[in-house]
């Protein structure tokens, strides 16, 4: 009987995976090379190993795994003094997250700081915020503010002047608010962008063109002059259609000041065939030199009378 149970129970497999079992989630990669916070990282670590289920022994032993570059060397170097996990982050704290050096960091992050063309709001403010913590974790609202406020976009520093939040919070409440109102009115211009262009052109001199086909008159226009100031048009042109003469020059100009001006090409000598080589390596004949004839005979001298 105990034989048929032990070869019953070697048949089972070890694991049995469920359908609704939770998929196990993977750790960051911390090289210790990069600018990889290694406590931010710690912290992820430990919020995917509650994730999957970890505890402190499974945690030490999947580490090993989640390493690269410095950070994997210097753990197989000192993986026999390391007894637990609590040891571990000891360790991986004083190595590569030395406190002066982080809070240094930080502090050159936090004083160059200035949101980028295209950010949003919300992203910007939240490093910031997140900068301040690293450098002091008790920073006040105030200082917070006066962080945000000094790289923040020209429109919204205005607008937060005028409003004066007291707190973050403030700060992202006025600034979402800012950022739907702005939405809105570009959306309200683009709307009305065409017809208000269109109204303000100056008509051809019959004053019977409608807007449609004036619009189609200033493509053809704008065609036919970027054709003419990239060298693209192999014939002479059409005859431009009838618009003023205003209003082509004011075309023709801001053409010219949006295209580059055409590049030059290199001049480029032809490849030297083989007998123009020869010629060439040969030293030309020098000139014949003209010489007079020497005389063969000297002149008979007159006779002397007696």
């Amino acid at each position: 009987m105990p034989e048929t149970v032990t070869q019953t129970a070697s048949l089972l497999p070890s694991a049995v995976f469920c359908s609704g079992a939770a998929w196990q989630r993977d750790p960051a990669i911390f090289s210790g090379t990069d600018d990889t916070d290694v406590e931010d990282w710690l912290a992820s670590y430990e919020r995917v190993s509650a994730y999957n289920k970890w505890d402190d022994s499974v945690k030490l032993t999947n580490v090993i795994f989640y390493l690269s570059d410095v950070a994997n060397l210097w753990f197989r170097n000192h993986e026999a003094d390391i007894s637990n996990w609590a040891a571990l982050k000891t360790s991986l704290t004083e190595v590569f997250g030395r406190l002066a050096v982080r809070k240094l960091c930080a502090e050159q992050r936090l004083r160059s700081r200035a949101q980028q063309t295209g950010e949003r709001f919300t992203s910007y403010i939240e490093d910031v915020v997140n900068l301040c913590k690293r450098v002091n974790p008790s920073m006040s609202e105030a200082d917070k503010n006066r962080h945000i406020m000094k790289g923040i976009e020209d429109d919204a520093f205005q607008m937060l002047v005028a409003k004066d939040p007291q707190t973050v919070s403030g700060v992202i409440g006025y600034c979402q608010s800012f950022d739907e109102l702005r939405k809105q009115r570009l959306s309200t211009r683009r709307a009305g962008y065409q017809e208000a262009t269109l109204s303000s052109l100056a008509l051809p001199q019959d004053g019977a063109l409608d807007q449609p086909l004036l619009l189609q008159r200033i493509q053809q226009f704008v065609r036919e002059e970027v054709a003419h100031q990239l060298s693209l048009s192999a014939c002479p042109p059409m005859p431009a259609p009838s618009l003023t003469p205003n209003l082509q020059h004011v075309i023709e100009e801001q053409v010219a000041e949006v295209l580059p001006p055409p590049p030059q090409p290199p001049l480029i000598a032809a490849p030297l065939k083989y007998a123009d080589a020869v010629v060439r390596s040969q030293p030309s004949p020098a000139s014949p030199v003209y010489r007079p004839p020497t005389r063969q005979f000297e002149p008979q001298q007159p006779a002397t009378p007696p």
